[in-house]
């Protein structure tokens, strides 16, 4: 915030700008910065305030926009290169989250069920010794294989729903407290052997394991209270499992997901993200208050992370956080949320979209900014005469103080635009609306004060 003294309209009156040049969520210092901590659908990075993500038209092959068959939430979505009968191609895929496998057809133009697991599955692309990549999925049913027949079998029947692929071998989880490995190139055989497959048994005090995860050349186990690290190169001889520092709450098995340098995870109410040796708390102005009997669902793409819930209030909601855990903000609702790494899907309404910069918003929701508390810097009561706005795109402006308000839409095709409000109080509030395509650079105001103590209540 920067405040210049202008000359007075009369000897009665002092005049002052005062100048907002960033954009921020959650309460700072910077005295530069309008602050929001209810802010919904915008983007501050790099203290610019624009439109946050929204929902595009998914055509795939150029088709019409695709119309899902199945209404339950999406779990995972992944595009994989595949070749058949040496011709590149491509497997499209989505599981849903009661454990339908529904791949996508070029032919007919849309998703075809190919079975269920009876539970949600984890995708594990795995490489054998030939380069040749096998898909399979772990669940609380067993580990299934999806084969080059186009069919859906199920290779072991141990509850292990979740897993991953590192060094050749296939890791699975095996609750409450076990991790099995397979043979290296053999996913099939975790016969217990000296070097070849086998299980660990960890204690029992994190609680049972959730989620299995590659990163940085470790596989991490994530555990209700707890982060383990496996250095599994080399031979099975050589595995070493280390407890890492927690301290943290729970951890929500479905909003682990690699972005970037770390792994995002909620615990509790809190975003965090783990970089393979500490912990941090990230976006602290996000309270993620997740209901865990219902479905929730993360996706990672395009350098920010996404995690879709339900809250204890039965409110859907989605966060996105920047890859660095810097910048993050409520975005719209949708029935469900996957993908990654180059693309991010959404379910609405039994559609399914892209979610991506520029897209538009579905049903009650906006792009807003909402900030409250606002006395501009300049002590006691004070008359706001003009607002301008420096930015491009289109914009609603809102001001309130003490009962009293007014509402401008500003066309910001030449760069700028300045309204005058006239409005006398002490403490106001402030509400920034961006229609799509929208950014705002900066934000001035022009404040009038009286002169000699008459500003004070």
């Amino acid at each position: 915030m920067k405040i210049f003294q202008k000359r007075a309209v009369n000897a009665k009156s002092k005049r002052y700008v005062v100048e907002y040049s960033s954009f921020h969520h959650g309460f700072t210092k910077d005295k530069a910065a309008l602050y929001s901590t209810q802010a919904k659908n915008s983007d501050v990075k790099g203290g610019r305030l624009k439109t946050g993500v929204g929902l595009a038209d998914f055509r795939p092959g150029g088709s019409s926009v695709y119309v899902l068959d199945f209404q339950t939430p999406l779990q995972e979505i992944h595009r994989v290169p595949v070749v058949v009968n040496e011709n590149a191609g491509e497997l499209f895929f989505y599981t849903d989250a009661c454990g339908a496998l529904c791949v996508y057809d070029n032919t007919a133009q849309g998703f075809k069920k190919i079975g269920s697991f009876g539970g949600i599955g984890r995708f594990i692309a795995a490489v054998n010794e030939t380069y040749q990549t096998r898909f399979f999925f772990a669940t609380e049913k067993g580990l299934y294989e999806y084969g080059t027949d186009g069919t859906l079998k199920r290779k072991t029947t141990k509850n292990s729903p979740s897993g991953c692929f590192f060094k050749n071998r296939l890791f699975l989880a095996e609750p409450p407290y076990t991790l099995a490995f397979s043979t290296p190139s053999n996913f099939e055989d975790f016969a217990d052997s000296v070097d070849d497959g086998g299980r660990i048994q960890l204690p029992s005090s994190d609680g049972k394991i959730v989620l299995l995860q590659e990163f940085k050349d470790c596989v991490y186990i994530f555990r209700e209270h707890g982060i383990w690290r496996l250095n599994a190169s080399g031979n099975a001889s050589e595995f070493a499992v280390k407890r890492l520092p927690y301290r943290g709450e729970k951890i929500v098995a479905d909003s682990i997901a690699v972005c970037g340098e770390s792994i995002f995870y909620v615990a509790g109410k809190a975003l965090y993200a783990f970089d393979g040796e500490k912990i941090r708390r990230v976006c602290e102005h996000l309270e993620v208050d997740v209901d865990l009997n219902k479905p929730c669902s993360h996706a990672s793409g395009g350098g920010r992370y996404f995690f879709r819930y339900t809250d204890s209030q039965g409110e859907k909601k989605m966060v996105v956080v920047d890859g660095d855990g810097e910048n993050g903000y409520f975005s719209l609702s949708t029935d469900g949320l996957a993908g990654g790494p180059s693309e991010v899907f959404a379910m609405l309404n039994g559609q399914l979209f892209l979610v991506e910069d520029g897209g538009f918003l579905s049903g009650d929701n906006r792009y807003e900014f909402p900030v409250r508390n606002l006395d501009f810097g300049i002590s006691g009561r004070k008359t706001l005469r003009t607002l301008k706005v420096t930015g491009r795109g289109a914009v609603t402006v809102t001001v309130r103080t003490e009962g009293r308000g007014k509402s401008f839409d500003l066309d910001l095709s030449d760069g700028e635009a300045t309204v005058r409000f006239d409005l006398y109080g002490k403490i106001f509030s402030l509400d920034v609306t961006l229609h799509r395509d929208s950014h705002v650079d900066k934000i001035s105001v022009e404040i009038e004060t009286l002169r000699g103590g008459t500003n004070d209540d």
